[in-house]
């Protein structure tokens, strides 16, 4: 299954508890690797450097999400964004958190930038 838009995302997952890796409960990691998981992004989602789900966007592209995300600015953010901070993973329009990084949800495109 792949989600077509934002919205179907939300549809999908709002009010539901998603715990991928059976640890520690359902957390920000678990909805972003439930995305890739649908989307078929095969990359390593392991938070390699602290435990964090920020070490998904310092990894980026030794994992190789360039091949699947593009990287962009926090002011060109739209609704359906995925953000990264140092500790945290959400999609914008879901959270009201300050995002520090973000990955756009275009498949396969690569452009990058941080703040």
């Amino acid at each position: 299954m792949m989600f077509k838009s934002p919205q179907a995302f939300y549809d999908a997952v709002i009010g539901k508890s998603i715990d991928m890796d059976g640890a520690y409960g359902a957390q920000c990691w678990d909805l972003f690797d439930f995305y890739c998981a649908k989307q078929g992004v095969t990359c390593s989602r392991y938070c390699a450097l602290t435990g964090f789900a920020g070490d998904l966007y310092k990894l980026r592209y030794q994992y190789g999400y360039d091949k699947y995300f593009e990287f962009f600015y926090p002011k060109n953010a739209k609704r359906g964004d995925w953000y990264f901070s140092d500790r945290h993973v959400a999609r914008f329009g879901m959270c009201t958190q300050t995002a520090l990084f973000f990955f756009w949800d275009r498949i396969r495109a690569a452009r990058s930038g941080s703040r």
